[in-house]
C-alpha cells in the first residue's frame, strides 16, 4: 500500500507540475483548452500564468510531501480545497452570466473529479 501511495502523490504532483507550466509558460493556448477564442486578452494571460505558478506551487509542495504521512494528508486536503474552491467559482460563473462568454462545464468536472482524486489521496494516507 505504501508504494501505491506514494505513486498516486507523484503522479499527481507531475500533472500539477506538467499543467502548471504549461499555463505559466504558454498562457494562451491554457486559455484556448478552456475558454473561447475571445476569451485571450493579455488580462486572461496575467491570470493564467498566475495560475500556472499556484499549480506548480502545490505540485512541488505535494511531491515533497510523498514520504511523510501527516504532510501528506495535509498537502492532500489543501489540494482537494484548491480544486472544490475552483470548482465553486466556476459555477457561479456559470449561474451568474446569461449570455456571452462563459467559462465550460467541463472545467467545473475536471475541478470536481481533481478534488476527489485528492480526497482519495488523503484518504489513502490516513
Amino acid at each position: 500500500m505504501e508504494h501505491r501511495l506514494e505513486l498516486a502523490a507523484k503522479a499527481l504532483a507531475i500533472e500539477r507540475v506538467a499543467s502548471g507550466g504549461l499555463a505559466a509558460i504558454a498562457p494562451g493556448r491554457a486559455i484556448r483548452a478552456i475558454a473561447t477564442p475571445k476569451s485571450d486578452t493579455e488580462t486572461a494571460r496575467y491570470v493564467a500564468r498566475l495560475l500556472g505558478i499556484r499549480q506548480v506551487v502545490l505540485g512541488v509542495m505535494l511531491w515533497q510531501s510523498r514520504e511523510d504521512r501527516a504532510w501528506l494528508r495535509r498537502m492532500a486536503t489543501l489540494n482537494a480545497l484548491t480544486e472544490a474552491l475552483d470548482a465553486a467559482a466556476t459555477l457561479v460563473a456559470l449561474v451568474q452570466r446569461r449570455g456571452g462568454a462563459r467559462p465550460s462545464a467541463a472545467v467545473v468536472g475536471a475541478a470536481l473529479s481533481a478534488s476527489a482524486a485528492f480526497v482519495a489521496l488523503r484518504a489513502a494516507a490516513t
